[in-house]
């Protein structure tokens, strides 16, 4: 080797060392992973201890070789192209697959067997390979070492997107996809995309397009015929018709509709039916309301006759009365014209009225119409009546009329005639006049007994108006002009003999103007009296408890006291000739006196 050529042979080695290195550079990257792409997991799997594993066929070496060839032709790229390169091999995939898949169908055609469900494990030979090979698959058992795993593949779940994993709402089960044969083909890319797929490749392999065979395109038309029934069949319900429907294809769910929406002949005459029958309907509705308030109205209109009906009796029975009631009056008024009618049979008469007919007795005023025909009859009967020599006189005639002709209730009566019940009017006219002329002309104040007799007999039948006109103009009077003329230095009678046996029946206002006047006497007499005299004592003491207690203390203290304070004062004690009539005065008047005050006369003398 001269030197010429130990330097080539140099340059030589020196090209194969370079070339070396470069390809342990690129498997050594090969090596590497790539981190731009996302983690995958690859499962090592197990094989069954009593099965040996599936030869794996001649074609999928060669596949693996041919794969592998590529990969050692293809030189590095960046990252940026790794997408391009996993859907190339995803493409190449997913078309081994459907051959795969149409190999088997084609063998279970001819084989006489149905073809395996779209999505099945039986349906992709591949998968089936690898879950063998690595789970230790076999057809028709579980998974899992003893074959107590599931036996059904596992389903999607479909969620909404960026749903996590606990988002359990809307969720519904996975739609098997149609198979690849079912669908319709798409339209074979320009060659000009073709051969950009493939323009970074350093080498690329020339693909031929694969021939089908007479029998696979016949298999091919077959999987693609329109009328493939599904693996799955569900039932379809139609509740729209009349009639309910179960159909086992959503093609035909519309079918009937259609066709009877195309069957109908003339549409603007169904149209104006249509209209009529709307018109018609609200028509019917309108006279529904308008039949409705006609019979309200007329069940109204029934309670209302049914309630006239009833007041129509009420009132015939009311006239009938009336005329009853309006005839017995007639025969009253015709004999009272005549002359021969009297008190008795006025009273009876009346009476029978007010039994037979209780309510329209007090509703027509009856008892009016019985005093203006009593009161001739009445004053008839009391004329010339002493009523204090003779106060029984007429008494059970007046209690008769005062049964008939009172009301159960009690009647407020005032002071005008007016406002009078009728029987306190039928007695202010009859029985007060001859008591007013007697009391005012003969009765003396001083003497009251013929009047409180008179009272007393009357007591039950006097109607309180009555008795109250009585006291204030023929009592009072009397007993005023009494009080204003009684002297107490010269009237031998106690004043409170003939004026209080009144306080029962005299009304309080009454009783205060006596006591006034009572107590004006009594101070002019008391100015002068001294304490020897004992007739002051009687005089006063009748008095403690009808005057006021501040008025009864005022005038003993303004009279009496001082009095008897001199009196004690002037008391001698003398054992040997000892006089008390001092002392006696003085406890005299202890019973009269309050003990306050007999405390501070005796402290004070």
């Amino acid at each position: 080797m001269d030197s010429h050529d130990a330097i080539n042979w140099v340059s030589a080695e020196g090209d194969s060392d370079d070339d070396d290195s470069r390809r342990r550079k690129r498997r050594r990257e090969s090596l590497e992973p790539d981190l731009s792409k996302p983690v995958r997991f690859v499962s090592t799997g197990y094989a069954m201890p009593s099965q040996e594993p599936d030869p794996v066929p001649g074609n999928a070496v060669a596949k693996e070789d041919e794969a592998g060839a590529e990969a050692e032709d293809v030189e590095p790229l960046p990252a940026m192209f790794g997408k391009i390169r996993e859907g190339a091999r995803a493409r190449r995939e997913e078309k081994e697959r459907e051959r795969d898949a149409a190999a088997h169908r084609r063998q279970a055609q001819a084989s006489g067997n149905p073809p395996s469900a779209p999505g099945s494990v039986q349906s992709n030979a591949t998968v089936a390979n690898m879950m063998r090979m690595m789970g230790g698959y076999s057809p028709g058992m579980g998974l899992g070492k003893h074959g107590q795993g599931r036996t059904e593949p596992l389903e999607a779940t479909v969620r909404l997107k960026n749903a996590g994993l606990g988002f359990v709402e809307g969720f519904k089960k996975p739609m098997l996809a149609p198979s690849k044969e079912n669908l319709t083909p798409a339209t074979c890319p320009p060659a000009s995309t073709k051969e950009r797929q493939h323009r970074w490749l350093k080498k690329d392999s020339v693909r031929k397009t694969p021939v089908l065979t007479r029998i696979a395109l016949l298999a091919t038309r077959d999987g693609e015929e329109p009328g493939e029934q599904p693996a799955v069949v569900q039932k379809v319900i139609d509740t729209r018709g009349p009639q309910e429907r179960v159909l086992t294809d959503l093609r035909g769910l519309n079918g009937e509709q259609e066709m009877e929406s195309n069957d109908a002949p003339m549409p603007e005459l169904q149209y104006n039916v249509r209209l009529l029958v709307d018109d018609a309907r609200i028509d019917v509705q309108r006279l529904h309301a308008q039949l409705r308030r006609e019979r309200e109205k007329a069940a109204s209109l029934a309670r209302e006759k049914e309630k006239l009906s009833e007041q129509e009796v009420v009132q015939i029975r009311q006239l009938k009365v009336m005329e009853m009631i309006a005839g017995a009056l007639e025969k009253v008024r015709v004999d009272d014209a005549a002359g021969v009618l009297t008190l008795e049979g006025l009273f009876m008469e009346i009476r029978d009225l007010k039994a037979r007919f209780g309510e329209e007795f007090k509703m027509c005023g009856i008892a009016w119409i019985a005093c203006q025909f009593a009161h001739p009859l009445l004053i008839r009967f009391f004329q010339g009546w002493q009523p204090l020599q003779d106060p029984s006189v007429g008494l059970e005639v007046m209690s008769s009329w005062k049964d008939l002709l009172e009301e159960d209730q009690p009647y407020d009566f005032s002071h005008s005639a007016a406002s009078m019940a009728p029987y306190a009017q039928l007695v202010s006219e009859v029985i007060l006049p001859p008591v007013r002329i007697q009391g005012t002309n003969s009765w003396d104040a001083r003497v009251p007994e013929p009047m409180l007799g008179f009272l007393r007999t009357w007591k039950q039948v006097l109607p309180l108006v009555a008795l109250g006109l009585i006291l204030e103009h023929v009592v009072m009077p009397k007993l005023s002009a009494a009080v204003e003329s009684w002297d107490p230095r010269s009237e031998n009678v106690p004043i409170d003999v003939w004026v209080h046996p009144w306080l029962p029946i005299l009304e309080q206002s009454s009783i205060e103007t006596l006591c006034h006047s009572i107590r004006h006497k009594l101070s002019s007499v008391l100015h002068v009296w001294q304490a020897r005299d004992a007739s002051a004592h009687a005089l006063l003491f009748p008095w403690k408890k009808v005057f006021d207690s501040a008025i009864w203390e005022d005038l003993i203290t303004r009279y009496i006291v001082p009095k008897l304070k001199m009196a004690l004062q002037e008391f001698q004690i003398n054992p040997a000739d000892q006089k008390l009539d001092q002392f006696n005065w003085v406890m005299l008047w202890a019973s009269t006196i309050p003990v306050q005050q007999m405390v501070d006369i005796y402290a004070g003398s």
